[in-house]
């Protein structure tokens, strides 16, 4: 029986791409992947010397390469796309170091990337280096003069790095002048946490952190007569929204009170929010009740990974500094996608779920980073997953709706309900934390 977790989109031979642009195809496969793939990686994937791909690369007039490392672990969707033309399979799996599973798992469940491919591969054969012919070398005389007139005239000093938006901080603003009616924060003013709960001395250290880093004050950790900054838990607002909170300010002192530490935390956040609006460190005085018009306000990272984002480290996908921005424009969850035979045991199969218990772990920890910046995780559930036709080989009785080399699992079958039924008790059971799940009833996924 064919092993369904080694499928790939099949080869279309009528398929074909010219590139008349390119006097040869390892030219194009070195252009497309010379800012993605490191130098030495290039020469072994073209059977060649760094040297040569170092003067073929500067012949056509590319620019110095940097940062590399970064591209394989966050944009190897890129790099696919990017030779998914070119080169054969057994050379794209050499180029990202994967075996074939691997990369079969990313092509069906990288938000369903064979589908955006085309659900086939273009035939090709092993790309490899080879001395250009004098005709070849003036075809790329054309394209280091075309490099030259409409890219490299237009270089500048780069300082920033690929991917480097993931981890902006917060940086230091002049401060204006201070309105009239306002409570006017300084090192003089100090915190004072009435509410006995933990998780608000993480609220408390990174809204100190925040203002020192926009305002340059330090805010004291303590109690004080006059400017102070005085948090209170309420049983009495226990009744109000989670994230309701009730601000009242003086120009000596600023309370923050809540029924729940995420009121809190969200008190913290509108106080940043009103010195940002005022130009300085400043507080408009009054009394302000706060509750969400509604609950749910998730976004999905911008710098996230998608098919397997908890195979690795989640700052990679959702950074601390990430986190924390999101909370402070409103955001109170963040998403990622759930596949349930990598979360929980596949009963149909238990080798696919290998490491779901590590995956689960993993899952906790994110749960706990974003709880302290006032936000939930929720899962973006699509399932059942359609499985490779080989897969129902050994299950026969499973085999629902087939399109192309896929099948549904038959939700009409007991086994396939039990199945998501449990893995969804067994996750939430697993990560308690979880804000949610939300799915669609159609997507490029075929589920059921």
């Amino acid at each position: 029986m064919e092993d369904y977790k080694l499928w790939l989109p099949p080869v279309r031979e009528d398929w074909s791409l010219e590139l008349p642009h390119f006097p040869t195809k390892w030219q194009a496969v070195l252009f497309r992947l010379w800012e993605m793939v490191p130098l030495k990686k290039l020469a072994e994937l073209l059977g060649t010397d760094e040297a040569t791909i170092r003067a073929q690369a500067e012949a056509m007039r590319l620019p110095a390469q940097k940062d590399m490392a970064i591209w394989r672990a966050r944009g190897y969707i890129t790099i696919i796309r990017a030779v998914w033309p070119l080169l054969p399979y057994e050379q794209i799996m050499s180029l990202l170091d994967i075996g074939r599973a691997e990369l079969s798992f990313i092509l069906r469940e990288d938000d369903f990337l064979s589908h955006k491919l085309g659900d086939a591969k273009f035939p090709c054969e092993p790309v490899r280096y080879a001395p250009l012919t004098p005709e070849e070398k003036c075809g790329t005389k054309k394209i280091a003069a075309a490099m030259e007139r409409y890219i490299r005239a237009y270089d500048a000093e780069d300082t920033t790095k690929p991917f480097d938006f993931s981890g902006e901080k917060l940086a230091r603003r002049t401060a204006g002048k201070a309105p009239e009616n306002c409570a006017v924060l300084s090192d003089a003013w100090t915190v004072e946490d009435q509410t006995e709960d933990p998780s608000c001395a993480a609220y408390i250290s990174d809204f100190r952190e925040d203002i020192a880093a926009e305002w340059g004050i330090s805010l004291k950790i303590g109690s004080a007569e006059r400017f102070r900054i005085v948090l209170k838990l309420e049983e009495v607002l226990r009744e109000e929204p989670e994230e309701y909170h009730l601000i009242e300010v003086t120009a000596e002192q600023i309370s923050v009170s809540a029924g729940y530490p995420m009121g809190i935390v969200r008190g913290l956040y509108f106080l940043e929010t009103l010195a940002e609006s005022s130009g300085g460190p400043y507080i408009p005085c009054g009394r302000r009740e706060r509750r969400p018009a509604f609950d749910a306000r998730y976004i999905y990272s911008y710098c996230g990974l998608y098919g397997a984002p908890l195979d690795v480290d989640t700052r990679i996908s959702f950074p601390d500094e990430l986190l924390r921005s999101y909370a402070r424009v409103g955001v109170n969850g963040v998403w990622l996608q759930g596949i349930l035979y990598k979360l929980t045991r596949f009963p149909f199969d238990p080798a696919v779920s290998e490491g779901y218990e590590a995956r689960q772990e993993s899952l906790r920890g994110l749960v706990e980073r974003a709880k302290r910046y006032g936000l939930k995780v929720y899962l973006y559930i699509n399932e059942p997953r359609a499985m490779p036709l080989a897969f129902f080989d050994r299950y026969p009785e499973l085999k629902g709706y087939v399109r192309g080399d896929f099948a549904s699992l038959c939700t009409s079958q007991p086994a396939v309900r039990d199945y998501v039924r449990d893995s969804i008790t067994d996750l939430c059971r697993s990560v308690p934390g979880l804000g949610g799940f939300f799915t669609i009833s159609v997507s490029e996924n075929q589920t059921n």
